[in-house]
C-alpha cells in the first residue's frame, strides 16, 4: 500500500508545522543577506536584492530545509516525498507570483502587508496540496521513478537558484526595482 494505515494525522502534522516553519523561516531569512553584512555565501541562499525572483528564494530555501526535515520524518510513512516537495515548490512559486503581478498590477505599486499575506497563502496552499499528494489523494497513475526524477528536479532547481543568482538574466523578473541591479555582484 501507498500510505501506511494509520499515518494521515501524523503527515498532516508534519505538514502544517512544516509550513509554519517556512513563514517564520522565509520571514527572517529575507534579511539574512544584510544581516551577514552582505556575505556572498550567504546571498547565494538568501535573497540579495528586492526583485520578485530573489523574493522566490524566501520559499524555495526554507521549502528545501524543510523538506530534508520531512524526509526525516516521513520516510517510512510515505514514497512520493520528492514529489510532493516538487509540487509544493510548483504551487507555491505560481500562487505567490501570480497574486503578486496581480494585484500589483491592478494597485500600481507594492503594498508590504500585500506581499506577506500573499507569501503566507502562498505556503500554505504549497503545504496543502504535498500533504495531499503524501495521502494519495492526488494519486491516479503510478510511475515507479517519479520519486527519483523529482529528486533530481530539485537538486537542478537548487543548482539553478544559486546559478541565477551570481548570473541573473536580465529581465523584469531579476531585476531589483529599487537599485535597478540584476544578482549578487552587482548589489555590491
Amino acid at each position: 500500500m501507498w500510505l501506511r494505515e494509520g499515518n494521515r494525522e501524523f503527515i498532516e502534522n508534519v505538514s502544517f508545522w512544516g509550513g509554519f516553519a517556512i513563514i517564520v523561516f522565509g520571514a527572517v531569512w529575507h534579511f539574512a543577506y544584510q544581516a551577514s553584512g552582505y556575505n556572498p555565501v550567504v546571498g547565494l541562499l538568501a535573497p540579495v536584492n528586492e526583485s520578485v525572483w530573489e523574493h522566490m528564494k524566501l520559499l524555495a530555501i526554507p521549502l528545501f530545509a524543510v523538506g530534508f526535515r520531512d524526509y526525516d520524518c516521513l520516510r517510512r510513512q510515505v514514497n512520493d516525498l520528492c514529489f510532493a516537495l516538487l509540487k509544493e515548490l510548483a504551487i507555491g512559486v505560481v500562487v505567490i507570483a501570480g497574486l503578486y503581478y496581480l494585484y500589483s498590477f491592478v494597485l500600481g505599486r507594492d503594498v508590504l502587508v500585500l506581499d506577506v499575506i500573499i507569501f503566507i497563502l502562498g505556503v500554505a496552499a504549497a503545504r496543502w496540496v504535498g500533504c495531499e499528494i503524501m495521502l494519495g489523494t492526488f494519486k491516479k497513475w503510478e510511475f515507479r521513478g517519479l520519486n527519483l526524477l523529482s529528486g533530481f528536479l530539485l537538486a537542478a532547481i537548487a543548482f539553478f537558484v544559486v546559478w541565477v543568482t551570481l548570473y541573473p538574466p536580465h529581465s523584469g523578473l531579476f531585476k531589483d526595482p529599487i537599485s535597478g541591479t540584476y544578482g549578487i555582484y552587482e548589489k555590491r
